[in-house]
């Protein structure tokens, strides 16, 4: 997916993330009566987009660090677990707030997101300071996000990605959305200090050497990065949750099913 950094790229961004995620009850037919919205404080919007798929439904606002009994039918948190000291303490929390039978729906940016310019980063720290920070927020990569999974008590759970590729229209509005969307860094080791002269233009030229968008003109000012957003699901025990076939129960053999005739797709 191409996205383009223009005014209100902030929100446009996240009301992109929280679509595609809450697109995913579109093939459901459970009403989901109440539910909880856990998109993080600064990024509203979310709430319109739930609405459009389940528009009867009781939805709140609410943190995950809120009190809250077992009784939501679903759950949803938009680009909000990379930001998590404890990403499983704040699964194992949803969980406890979900009712029998509800659904969590959640997604973040995944750990490829910005590989390249984290790469161009370490490089200029190590050659004007000696030694490399945390510039940009650490984020969890797919293996990690579905053992994370694994350890909680969420059946049926799935974990997949999505690749995005977002256009700036310099590197300078790169680094000022970063800043706009907090994701330079908030963890302990990060440069309590501004960086030698000539840092950022020593980035943006390793970054335009070794990763330039060869389908743009190299006179142009355009960057572009890419993105990965994870997202995982998984519902709490409870009556009616359909169950998997135990391992082999299958009364026919996909071989066969492939290699009989018509089997091969059609075309209309």
């Amino acid at each position: 997916m191409r996205m383009h950094a223009e005014k209100d790229f902030d929100g446009r961004l996240f009301c992109e993330a929280a679509t595609h995620l809450l697109d995913r009850l579109q093939p459901l037919t459970l009403p989901f009566h109440i539910i909880g919205d856990l998109s993080p404080a600064h990024t509203p919007g979310a709430e319109a987009v739930a609405r459009r798929h389940r528009p009867h439904s009781h939805i709140r606002r609410l943190s995950i660090t809120d009190a809250a009994d077992a009784h939501f039918d679903l759950l949803y948190s938009p680009l909000a677990l990379h930001w998590e000291e404890d990403p499983l303490a704040y699964l194992t929390k949803a969980h406890q707030m979900l009712a029998p039978g509800g659904l969590l729906l959640l997604n973040f940016w995944g750990g490829h997101t910005l590989a390249k310019l984290r790469q161009c980063l370490a490089e200029a720290d190590f050659t004007l300071h000696g030694v490399v920070y945390p510039r940009i927020l650490p984020m969890i990569r797919l293996e990690e996000a579905t053992r994370l999974m694994g350890q909680t008590p969420f059946r049926l759970t799935v974990a997949d990605r999505d690749d995005f590729i977002l256009h700036y229209d310099s590197f300078h509005s790169l680094t000022r959305h970063l800043k706009r969307m907090g994701e330079g860094n908030a963890l302990q080791g990060r440069a309590t200090h501004p960086p030698a002269k000539g840092f950022w233009p020593h980035v943006k030229t390793l970054y335009k050497q070794h990763h330039h968008d060869k389908t743009s003109s190299p006179t142009k000012q355009e960057i572009t990065v890419e993105a990965e957003l994870i997202t995982l699901t998984g519902w709490k025990e409870g009556p009616g949750l359909p169950q998997p076939l135990k391992r082999g129960s299958a009364t026919h053999s996909l071989e066969a099913a492939v290699s009989s005739p018509g089997s091969s797709p059609q075309s209309p």
